[in-house]
């Protein structure tokens, strides 16, 4: 079955349906996170790969949390966490580093974002697009709309975004692919009760 193309509201509707028939936020969470955590081990280099996670405060920090936590848990040293509260953190050398997995803002973001924060990002495309690091986004990259497609003063320039439960509205445009990368789909993480493909 074909997936839909959804709008953020219609996402959380999907959500809210799914939370009303019984199905947990945690649980969902976790499959999103096992999703991101087996993308990210076959993106990585296979021979000491160092996998710099960067977390922020919403669920796409939860996701990349869950999904560092099992790939540690599965033997993978080279993992990294950086915790990002305000975006002036200093970036750290990416010489060593195979792959970046963005889970710093998701659909969320409904605002633009902060000097502090697209400095961060632009000196986090310049790097790893300099060193030629594949990015990994969760669900969407860091700082685009998810329903127009627009960054919100600057978005992360990824090489594959997985989104998740099904594409949303934002990533599809042709001036979002510069963005967005590589679109797949981690479409079985638990959400229930979809509507027809033509209601959403």
């Amino acid at each position: 079955m074909p997936l839909p193309v959804i709008s953020v509201a219609q996402m959380r509707e999907w959500e809210e349906r799914t939370w009303a028939s019984g199905v947990s936020a945690e649980s969902v969470m976790k499959n999103a996170g096992e999703a991101v955590a087996k993308r990210a081990g076959d993106l990585a280099e296979p021979d000491e790969p160092l996998i710099l996670f960067l977390i922020g405060k919403g669920n796409n920090g939860g996701d990349a949390r869950i999904a560092a936590e099992l790939l540690r848990a599965e033997g993978v040293e080279g993992v990294q966490l950086m915790e990002l509260k305000d975006g002036a953190e200093s970036l750290p050398d990416f010489s060593d580093v195979s792959l970046v997995v963005d889970g710093i803002f998701g659909i969320g973001l409904n605002r633009d974002l902060s000097s502090d924060w697209c400095n961060f990002i632009e000196r986090l495309n310049e790097a790893t697009q300099g060193l030629r690091v594949p990015v990994l986004s969760i669900d969407v990259p860091s700082g685009l709309d998810a329903d127009t497609g627009q960054p919100r003063g600057a978005a992360v320039r990824a090489d594959y975004t997985l989104t998740v439960g099904a594409p949303k509205t934002g990533l599809i445009p042709e001036h979002a692919s510069e963005f967005v990368g590589h679109l797949e789909v981690a479409a079985n993480i638990g959400l229930r009760d979809a509507p027809p493909l033509g209601e959403l």
